[in-house]
């Protein structure tokens, strides 16, 4: 900037013993200083110091310009009223005040009348609006400690297709819309969580870059219009849900149970079956919940776990005896133990011997999913369709 008035040192000479100022040298002395009436510059007694913005009332005006040397082309500061959202268009000033930088850079601006902030934008569209250029985090909260860490930061993140906006809580690298860490939680996964707009994702990225080992609960993610609660695991069998409420549950409204999960089913004979057969076929079905008897001749089971079937028969003929045996996968026989076949067989079947003769047998064993049961009738005799049926129920899933 340049400056056209005398120095102090220069003014003395003016006045020196005996020496008669000249009409101009009075003129520089006056000029070099302030004047109250011309300046925009005033001090009232009672009052403070006084500016007068430079420039009309309709367009920008400016008030104060801070220089860290008189030397420099440009402020590095300046303070000024009524600053323009386009500089070229002469209807876009905001009313307040504004503080910019040497580049012309709005980098605070007050709204008049609503008291709106604007950081970086003299458009403030609440009370603090905060506009950025993606070089740096739009807001940061650092501890006083000398790790400086970062506990609270909102920043706008590049993504291939669009920018999104994201926040972390204890972390200056926030891996999603949300993203809080912190130091509660020993080894692996970590102790983050990130919060999208379709997931909560607890553990967050290992040490090993790999999300495997997070829990998580979402919105649709794995099944469409569902909540989905995945637990930690690389594998499906490790990705069970532990529950724990130390006071107790209460659920209201209507729990649904996967299919798989519902099995009990209710079969008899529609005709009297008489000889041997295998598999004996049950073409009346009572109850089949879950859909695991099959082909009215077999169940399958869909989990592991426990199982409990009852077989009931009522003979009824002259010509010799007729039994059923419960038999696992065509080869062996439900709960049998025993080296022989024919200890094998003996906790799993049942027999009658004479006309009318009716006998039952209940039965209790483990079935891995897949394992198939049906029923074999051997004996010459016939059982009738009235009172010979079989049924099966899971009592206890097992995982």
């Amino acid at each position: 900037m340049e400056i056209n008035k005398k120095n102090r040192t220069e003014l003395k000479e003016y006045f020196k013993i005996n020496d008669k100022p000249t009409q101009e040298e009075f003129a520089d002395f006056i000029e070099a200083g302030l004047n109250q009436a011309e300046d925009g510059i005033a001090k009232v007694q009672g009052n403070p110091i006084s500016i007068q913005a430079e420039g009309e009332r309709v367009g920008t005006q400016e008030v104060l310009d801070l220089y860290e040397s008189f030397a420099d082309d440009n402020p590095q500061w300046s303070i000024n009223l009524n600053p323009r959202v386009n500089s070229d268009e002469p209807t876009s000033n905001q009313p307040g005040i504004n503080i910019k930088d040497a580049t012309g850079q709005s980098r605070l601006f007050i709204k008049s009348g609503e008291g709106n902030v604007g950081v970086g934008t003299v458009e403030p569209a609440s009370k603090l609006t905060i506009e950025g250029k993606n070089e740096a985090p739009l807001v940061s909260a650092i501890d006083t400690t000398n790790e400086r860490i970062t506990v609270f930061e909102v920043s706008k993140k590049k993504d291939t297709s669009f920018f999104q906006t994201k926040l972390g809580i204890g972390t200056d690298t926030p891996l999603a819309p949300l993203s809080i860490t912190g130091t509660g939680k020993e080894g692996n996964p970590d102790s983050s969580m990130h919060i999208t707009n379709g997931c909560i994702l607890f553990g967050g990225k290992n040490s090993d870059g790999n999300f495997s080992d997070s829990a998580q609960i979402s919105a649709g993610k794995h099944k469409e219009d569902s909540l989905n609660i995945v637990g930690m695991g690389k594998e499906v069998a490790d990705r069970k849900i532990d529950v724990w409420a130390e006071g107790g549950m209460n659920i209201r409204g209507q729990v649904h149970i996967p299919k798989h999960f519902v099995v009990a089913f209710s079969v008899s004979l529609s005709t009297n079956m008489k000889g041997a057969k295998n598999p004996l076929k049950f073409e009346q079905v009572n109850y089949n919940m879950g859909g695991h008897f099959k082909d009215n001749n077999h169940f399958e089971a869909p989990v592991k776990g426990m199982y409990l079937f009852t077989m009931c028969m009522r003979h009824n003929t002259d010509d010799g005896d007729v039994g059923w045996k419960l038999r696992l996968n065509n080869t062996g026989f439900v709960n049998g133990g025993g080296s022989s076949e024919e200890e094998q067989q003996e906790r799993s079947w049942l027999i009658a011997r004479t006309k009318l003769h009716m006998n039952s047998r209940t039965v209790l064993t483990l079935l891995q999913a897949g394992d198939k049961v049906h029923i074999e009738q051997f004996g010459s005799g016939g059982n009738d369709n009235f009172s010979s049926g079989f049924e099966g129920i899971l009592l206890q899933a097992v995982m």
